[in-house]
């Protein structure tokens, strides 16, 4: 059949009915499918499940739902999905295909979770995983085991405890029957899903043995994006620890594999994470340069996303070098482009990069604008460290306004957060911000103390020197009454008329 033309086998249709039909109309809708064109495959494929069902071929029947299903899995029509991979379980079971009826039910499981149903999706996994066990099918095990994985790391909720925990579970049991079925790609997969998992908990650490390993089998293959992706994915790693040097070494490496197989994206990802290592490194000027190069690169090629994670790199370099009108305009700008693209997370951070520059300009009352619009009272979910963040900025807007009542507020709201005291040098800002917010008390200059201590431990010495200042005795105030003394000379009595107490030297210290 598959020899025929579309022309022949549409001119065979009209006439064909039963069995015939549906193998016909399902081989064009096979053909529509691989070109593309989902529009016809979608009304050729139902029709071929409705003809099969007719003509009572189960097989022809589960083919046909198992395809319709796949084709709106791409279309996005999730539940509609999972109705025909239902289906079709049910008619690969009625002729005893056991493996299609566990690859039917683990698709049906997937659309469960791409509709945020993880109890439903979790337990169609869990009987294709039966399934799959029955049949010694460990690459199919180690699947689904990755399929759950992923759900867990990426559909985490109030209702779910430890999802990350768990993520990381089914990662460590999809790399054992990766293993057991002898499948060195499939096991960095896994490998691979596992270090984000644990980065996602903060253990980078212990990523980095795993994310070693992917690239050392990487570099066995002939495939540039697999190396470009091993290496991007090791230097992120070392760069969160601090190991930027190093870093910088795996990250050109990516580059150049990225480079070699003219991945744009890809080159443009090693570049924006080398920037930051060079800007760990106090390298500036290279680190602007190379966000600039990825921003091109990202921009040419409508990656949005991306475009607004670079442009908030771009601002705070601005921002710490003192350019800030820069810092300014560029966070505006992307703070505009991530809520247009629908980024709110990334507008969130936009408007506290936007908030501290127009501060450091003067712009009190437009920084009060952006924290009220965008940061005070938002819905959107985050972080909490990222929320603490947002609400140092907050607390710091409202100070710069004399609004201290709302800003002490802000502060102890941050400061209850277990996040931020995992932070040093936040820590130590919310410290320093609630001092200043404070009327004077032993309260207050307990706040400072604890701000000065935890900015040593940040390593930030410089401002922790500058807020040990307010606990030294007043060097200025000797140096005005000086200088006040001098202005005065010629002005004063002769007569000496300083009061001494008993044994006191009759010589007086002028202080000149």
């Amino acid at each position: 059949m598959t020899d025929s033309s579309d022309e022949e086998l549409w001119g065979e249709l009209t006439g064909a009915d039963g069995q015939r039909r549906g193998e016909i109309l399902l081989e064009l809708a096979d053909r529509c499918y691989h070109r593309n064109d989902m529009i016809q495959f979608e009304t050729l494929v139902a029709a071929a499940a409705e003809a099969s069902e007719s003509a009572g071929d189960d097989r022809l029947a589960a083919y046909a739902r198992f395809n319709q299903g796949q084709g709106l899995m791409e279309l996005e029509r999730y539940s509609e999905a999972v109705t025909g991979f239902l289906a079709a379980a049910e008619y690969f079971g009625s002729i005893g295909a056991q493996a299609d009826v566990a690859l039917a039910t683990q698709r049906a499981a997937d659309g469960y979770a791409a509709l945020s149903d993880l109890d439903a999706a979790v337990d169609h996994w869990r009987t294709a995983l039966a399934l799959f066990e029955s049949e010694d099918d460990q690459l199919s095990v180690g699947r689904v085991h990755m399929a759950m994985g992923t759900a867990y790391i990426s559909n985490e909720s109030a209702t779910i405890s430890g999802a990350r925990g768990l993520a990381e579970d089914c990662f460590t049991r999809a790399r054992a029957a990766f293993r057991q079925a002898r499948s060195a790609q499939h096991v960095a997969w896994a490998d691979d899903a596992a270090a984000e998992a644990l980065i996602q908990q903060g253990r980078t650490a212990e990523a980095l043995p795993l994310l070693r390993s992917c690239l050392d089998i990487a570099r066995v293959g002939s495939d540039d994006v697999a190396r470009g992706y091993a290496g991007l994915r090791l230097g992120l790693a070392l760069r969160i620890l601090g190991s930027h040097a190093e870093a910088l070494e795996h990250l050109r490496d990516a580059r150049s594999a990225y480079q070699a197989d003219e991945n744009l994206i890809g080159v443009a990802r090693c570049d924006l994470e080398a920037g930051h290592a060079l800007r760990a490194l106090e390298d500036e000027s290279a680190a602007e340069s190379l966000y600039q190069g990825a921003r091109s690169i990202f921009d040419a090629m409508g990656a949005d996303d991306y475009l607004v994670l670079t442009d908030r790199a771009r601002a705070e370099l601005f921002g710490a070098t003192g350019r800030y009108a820069e810092a300014a305009a560029v966070a505006r700008e992307a703070l505009t482009r991530a809520a247009e693209v629908g980024e709110p997370v990334m507008a969130l951070d936009h408007a506290a990069v936007l908030a501290e520059a127009l501060l450091e300009l003067g712009e009190h009352r437009e920084a009060l604008d952006v924290v009220h619009t965008h940061l005070a009272d938002h819905e959107v979910p985050v972080d909490s460290i990222d929320a603490a963040r947002h609400q140092g900025v907050l607390a710091m807007t409202l100070l710069a306004n004399d609004l201290k009542v709302e800003a002490l507020a802000t502060v102890d709201a941050a400061l209850a957060t277990s996040a931020a005291h995992n932070d040093p040098k936040l820590h130590a800002r919310l410290y320093e911000l609630r001092w200043r917010a404070r009327p004077q008390s032993t309260e207050a200059d307990r706040d400072l103390a604890h701000a000065v201590a935890l900015y040593l431990a940040a390593g930030d010495s410089e401002r922790a020197t500058a807020l040990s200042s307010y606990f030294l005795p007043d060097d200025s105030a000797r140096k005005v009454r000086s200088e006040d003394l001098l202005s005065m000379r010629g002005l004063r009595p002769t007569v000496d008329v300083d009061f001494r107490t008993p044994g006191t030297s009759g010589v007086t210290d002028s202080g000149n």
